[in-house]
């Protein structure tokens, strides 16, 4: 599967259509900034950047950089190494397979250990692939595994977000998140 990406040319009459690889873009010569070169890993929403991939059955990784999340991470792709929490909607191998990659590529970067949300039904199988994972590695591999059901909340680690899980049909225990900013406007003794 092949993303259509549109980029202007200077002193071509109109745009011209390129093929561009899943990993990066292939253009040359001089261009134009068109809305998708300002962002041209994925899109806004809201004020948000979103990136991302998803090529069913093979990878599914979507980012949203601003608060240093991740939903799935896929092959992991280079820019969700960066991301600080990521959210497993459910583990099948095109959502969860680069797990282990991106624990590593963070502790090798010297990058704090991740946190790893997951359902709540998949987080003693999460636990014992990543041991798997730490046996052949020779490595500590460190995360932060945090099993969450629907109903239950969990804080980002910038203080003003928070993740909920909800119900999804699929063909697994599959779970979506929710993530809403809680502000606190009372006072302490109001509370």
């Amino acid at each position: 599967m092949y993303v259509h990406c549109q980029f202007a040319t200077r002193g071509s009459i109109s745009p011209r259509f390129l093929r561009c690889r899943r990993r990066g873009n292939f253009v040359t010569g001089r261009q134009i900034k068109t809305s998708a070169q300002r962002n041209p890993r994925g899109m806004n929403l809201a004020g948000y950047a979103i990136e991302g991939i998803s090529v069913g059955g093979q990878e599914t990784c979507i980012i949203l950089p601003q608060l240093k999340v991740a939903f799935d991470i896929g092959r992991c792709p280079q820019r969700a190494v960066y991301q600080d929490t990521v959210f497993f909607s459910h583990c099948h191998m095109d959502h969860i397979a680069g797990i282990a990659s991106q624990v590593a590529s963070r502790n090798m970067c010297s990058l704090k250990p991740p946190s790893l949300v997951v359902p709540s039904t998949n987080a003693a199988a999460v636990d014992r692939l990543m041991a798997a994972f730490r046996e052949l590695d020779t490595s500590s591999l460190p995360y932060n595994l945090v099993p969450l059901d629907v109903g239950e909340e969990f804080g980002l680690p910038n203080k003003a977000y928070v993740a909920r899980p909800f119900y999804t049909q699929h063909v697994v225990a599959s779970q979506g998140y929710l993530i809403f900013s809680k502000k606190k406007k009372l006072k302490a003794e109001y509370q």
